[in-house]
C-alpha cells in the first residue's frame, strides 16, 4: 500500500514539473517572438527614415 502512495506522490511531482516547464516554454516562446518583434520594427523604422532622408534630398 505504502509503494502505491509513493508512486502517486511521484506521479503528482511529476506532473508539475510537467506543467512548469510547459509554463517556462511558453514564458520564453513569447519573449522570443517579442524580442523579435522589437527588432523587426527597428529595423522597419531605420528603412523608412533612411528611404526619407534620401526622399527630402531630391
Amino acid at each position: 500500500m505504502q509503494d502505491l502512495v509513493e508512486n502517486d506522490g511521484r506521479l503528482t511531482i511529476m506532473e508539475g514539473a510537467d506543467q512548469n516547464a510547459r509554463d517556462k516554454l511558453k514564458l520564453l516562446s513569447r519573449q522570443g517572438k517579442t524580442l523579435r518583434q522589437e527588432e523587426v520594427t527597428s529595423e522597419l523604422l531605420d528603412i523608412v527614415s533612411g528611404a526619407e532622408a534620401v526622399r527630402s534630398h531630391d
